[in-house]
């Protein structure tokens, strides 16, 4: 018996160091330096331009909260206004066991400074819809929106 609470003790204890460790990689982390791989990705995805301000912050509020300012997406070539949307301040806490699972579960999501231009094509076609652009087979991460 002795042996198994050894055990788990230690178990328990690699467990919390690594989560210690991965807490102080993140804090640490200048996320501003994932800015060009974040816009190329989102970019290559929507097929439209996208912009993103240099203050990213992440940090841990009953999950993982992620904070990004100056948020823009491009319109469509017809489309009257150049931006589709624009969002001065973006805060999301998501779930980290679902993220671990392959699953994004936004928890709450909280916009400010929001401009949305939604408009009709002149033939009919609507400047929110997004062709996929992006190669493959669409896989990638399940998005769930909880309340």
């Amino acid at each position: 018996m002795r042996v198994i609470g050894w055990i788990s003790g230690i178990l328990v204890s690699m467990l919390l160091l690594l989560l210690g460790a991965g807490y102080l990689v993140l804090m640490n982390m200048n996320l501003a330096d994932l800015r060009p791989q974040i816009i190329a990705q989102v970019e290559a995805a929507t097929g439209r331009s996208f912009g993103v301000g240099e203050d990213i912050e992440i940090g841990f509020n009953n999950g993982l909260t992620l904070r990004v300012s100056d948020l823009s997406l491009g319109n469509t070539d017809w489309a009257r206004t150049p931006q589709m949307v624009t969002i001065g301040q973006a805060e999301a806490r998501v779930g980290l066991l679902p993220l671990l699972s392959g699953e994004l579960e936004i928890r709450h999501l909280d916009l400010k400074q929001v401009a949305l231009s939604l408009e009709i094509g002149p033939e009919g076609q609507a400047n929110w819809t997004i062709e996929d652009s992006s190669p493959g087979d669409g896989g990638g991460i399940d998005v769930v929106l909880r309340s």
